[in-house]
Formats: structure tokens, C-alpha cells, sequence
């Protein structure tokens, strides 16, 4: 009987033990608030960048700044913005000559349950809100707020832009026919140094590649 004893207490303990340390691994919640007259919007492209968002802001930004990861989505290189007519703005140069790409691509993102992509979260007033929404012309603004890894929102939204269907680049192209800014990847580089070597790893893990034959040293038009 004392053996059989000594053996429950043993097992009990054991098993207390181990749901205690799965617990201790389980990743911790974090709740945000939003205000009512505030917002959520999720950076994942050049809005990482703090001086990027800053500059559509028109101030500096104080707010919450989270790194987290959207679930659900995947993030791609499919969107543009024409470089035509009154858009037309960005030049390379080939040959001592100015070379328009008809447009140029930026970053997006679509739904897919099996993908996730590392991203920050900022917290805006509603008021700014019309700044982001003409930065971000060629985006709807989705409702993102269930889809943040280890934090619930309280209290409002959070929105993420995505394409517009009109906007979305369907073929595969020259940079003739669209290209990447290179100073666009120098906005994220300057993120990346402040959001870490391991966020960078990350971004390009959860982003689909692009070739590096569409991107351009860019000018742009005075």
C-alpha cells in the first residue's frame, strides 16, 4: 500500500510538473486598447519604418509600436503604382538615358490560412487616418484585428492595406514594364536597423522573392 502510495505522489508530481512547464511556455497575451477616436494600422512594407510613417504623419510618432506577426496572410511583391502620364515620377538611367518603367511595385498582401508574416502595429488618431489613405491609394484597408499573433484588441480596429484588385500585378515583367525602387529597399533597410537582424531574417523568409533584374537606381522627377 505505502508503495502504491509513494507511486501516485510520484506521478502526480511528475505530471504537475510538466503541464506547469507547457504552460510556462505558452506565449503570453498582450491587450491593446484603441480608443474611440483611434485606430490600428499594421505596417508591413515601408510603414515598418518609423521616419517613413513619420513623414505621412507629419509629426513624431509617440503612440504604441508593436512587432508582431499577422496570421493568415502572406506577403508579396504584386502590387503598382502607374509611372504614366500625370503618375509618372520615377526614372533610371540607361545609357544617359531616362528610362521610365511604365510601373512601379511595391508590397502587398493576400489571405492564405497556411502563411503568417512578421509586421508592426502603430496606433494613429482617426483624424490622421485620411493622410495614410491617400499615401496608400492603391490599398482598401482590411480588418487585420483577429489576425495578430499573442495580442487582443480592445476597444476598435486594426486595419491593414491590400490591393486593390485593379492594382494587382498579374504578369511577369521587364523593368521596363514595372520595377522595384531601389531607394524603397533602402526605407526597409533603415527599418531593419532598427527592428533587428532577426525581424530582416524573417521579413524575407515570410516574403515572396522577387528577381533582382526589376530593380532600378531610381531618380525621381523634380
Amino acid at each position: 500500500m505505502k508503495d502504491k502510495l509513494q507511486y501516485w505522489i510520484g506521478l502526480s508530481v511528475f505530471l504537475m510538473v510538466v503541464f506547469t512547464s507547457c504552460t510556462d511556455r505558452q506565449p503570453a497575451i498582450k491587450e491593446i486598447k484603441i480608443e474611440p477616436d483611434e485606430v490600428g494600422i499594421i505596417g508591413y512594407g515601408s510603414l515598418t519604418s518609423v521616419k517613413s510613417m513619420e513623414s505621412s504623419l507629419g509629426r513624431e510618432y509617440k503612440g504604441i509600436f508593436e512587432v508582431t506577426r499577422l496570421k493568415g496572410w502572406k506577403r508579396k511583391w504584386n502590387v503598382f503604382m502607374p509611372n504614366e502620364g500625370e503618375y509618372k515620377k520615377f526614372y533610371y538611367l540607361e545609357k544617359d538615358s531616362a528610362v521610365f518603367p511604365k510601373r512601379i511595385i511595391y508590397l502587398n498582401i493576400e489571405k492564405d490560412p497556411d502563411s503568417f508574416l512578421n509586421c508592426c502595429l502603430f496606433v494613429i488618431k482617426k483624424d490622421d487616418l485620411l493622410k495614410f489613405d491617400q499615401r496608400e491609394w492603391i490599398y482598401s484597408k482590411e480588418d487585420v484585428s483577429d489576425d495578430l499573433e499573442n495580442i487582443k484588441i480592445v476597444g476598435g480596429k486594426v486595419y491593414a492595406y491590400v490591393a486593390l484588385d485593379q492594382f494587382i500585378l498579374k504578369e511577369p515583367a521587364s523593368k521596363n514594364e514595372a520595377a522595384i525602387r531601389k531607394t524603397y529597399l533602402d526605407i526597409l533597410d533603415a527599418a531593419f536597423l532598427d527592428l533587428g537582424e532577426s525581424y530582416k531574417k524573417e521579413f524575407y523568409k515570410t516574403t515572396e522573392a522577387f528577381p533582382d533584374s526589376i530593380v532600378v537606381k531610381d531618380l525621381k522627377v523634380k
